[in-house]
């Protein structure tokens, strides 16, 4: 017996069906109990799900914008953002009197189209090319359609680094698993960090928060605020030190953070030694609707170190789902930004920006520490989620 009931093996299209469901390009709502009907036509919603699943970039735009189909309601709830990019892309059009009529069978001429349009996305993405969208060429799972470039930076800005996590493993070229100091599996927090609870599927990082002691954790302890901490929790972390360093740009991730008391989720850059240290998002789970913006220095007269801190509210619980969080790090100011709109205020000093030199990336979920303590009102396991992460860069600052 197969993975599907109807899919037994050695049927001539059984490896076929498997991989594509395995490869994720077959939705959930397309199987029932166990059945895929293999031999089944397929409807025009049910082949838009299996382009832009190829495509790999479902959750770049919002369902259901844009389409003015009569008999959009008719359209699955599932399938609409399906629909929608595919409509948007080019890859599949109206029926020809204001409708899509999305139940209907799939012609072989649609077909045919599609995938001949889908050919023509990867040979040459000028054809689709969305106005004022900054595109990477590479494969088509690796093509995001949608307007990349940030309105509120310009046409100078090029992307230089960005990680959409696909595929099933940890891009090492670009990340370490923990952290770049001492074993890696400790820091201010009383979570374990293990490669284990760093997660790569279907297009997201994934880090787990567990309510457990690592059983390599030996009686490790960690420092907040001067306490010793005992570390009872499991988590993860990644940074690009040794891997990718840089100074200036615009520095953006897509997140969805772990809610709950003592969750403690960050997107953050360190330089050489701390400080320096720059904080795009650190979010305290107590506090569902805020998170914090900061950067550390050393005061120019030696008195000691310095920051500038913010607390963007976002009026709404942040950990419900994703937003993107980003810096504009220039050598005259900083700018922060949540879904594109500045928040905080802007850090002016130049002689202590000059000072946050040579920089890398950290996302990590720490339990415990400033957020305090887990208690019977979190909820485990504990997921922060990155979609991606993109850093744009001018030639020259």
């Amino acid at each position: 017996m197969g993975i599907f009931k109807d899919c037994p093996d050695g049927e001539w299209f059984s490896g076929e069906i498997v991989g594509a469901y395995r490869d994720g390009l077959i939705d959930e709502y397309l199987i029932e109990d166990g059945y895929i009907y293999p031999q089944s036509p397929v409807t025009r919603e049910e082949i838009a799900s299996i382009a832009v699943r190829a495509l790999r970039r479902v959750n770049y735009l919002p369902p259901g914008a844009d389409l003015e189909f009569s008999d959009y309601e008719d359209i699955a709830p599932w399938a609409r953002g399906y629909v929608e990019i595919c409509v948007k892309l080019g890859l599949l059009l109206g029926t020809g009197d204001n409708t899509f009529s999305p139940k209907a069978k799939a012609t072989r001429a649609q077909a045919a189209v599609l995938v001949k349009r889908m050919m023509d996305i990867n040979k040459s993405l000028e054809r689709k090319k969305l106005p004022d969208t900054e595109y990477i060429e590479h494969e088509v799972a690796d093509i995001p359609f949608e307007n990349l470039r940030p309105a509120h930076i310009g046409s100078e800005y090029k992307l230089v680094f960005y990680d959409d996590f696909e595929g099933d493993t940890l891009d090492a070229s670009k990340w370490n698993y923990g952290y770049p100091w001492g074993n890696g599996k400790t820091h201010n927090h009383r979570a374990y960090c293990v490669p284990e609870n760093v997660i790569v599927k279907d297009g997201l990082l994934t880090i787990v928060g567990e309510n457990k002691k690592h059983p390599e954790s030996r009686g490790a302890t960690a420092k907040f605020d001067g306490k010793t901490l005992s570390v009872d929790f499991t988590s993860g972390a990644i940074n690009t030190n040794g891997k990718y360093h840089f100074n200036y740009g615009y520095i953006e991730a897509r997140l969805k953070v772990a809610g709950g008391k003592g969750m403690w989720p960050a997107f953050w850059m360190l330089g050489n030694g701390w400080p320096p240290e720059i904080d795009i998002m650190e979010y305290l789970g107590s506090k569902p609707t805020q998170y914090v913006t900061n950067v550390h220095f050393k005061k120019a007269d030696g008195s000691g170190n310095g920051s500038h801190y913010n607390t963007p509210d976002a009026g709404v619980d942040l950990s419900e789902d994703f937003h993107v969080y980003a810096i504009k790090w220039t050598p005259n100011y900083m700018k922060w930004y949540l879904d594109g709109k500045q928040v905080g205020t802007t850090f002016t000093n130049k002689q202590m920006i000059a000072t946050q030199k040579n920089m890398y990336i950290i996302l990590n979920l720490a339990i415990g520490g400033w957020d305090g303590d887990p208690d019977e009102t979190t909820k485990w396991p504990a997921y922060y989620q990155c979609d991606w992460v993109r850093v744009w860069q001018r030639d020259t600052y």
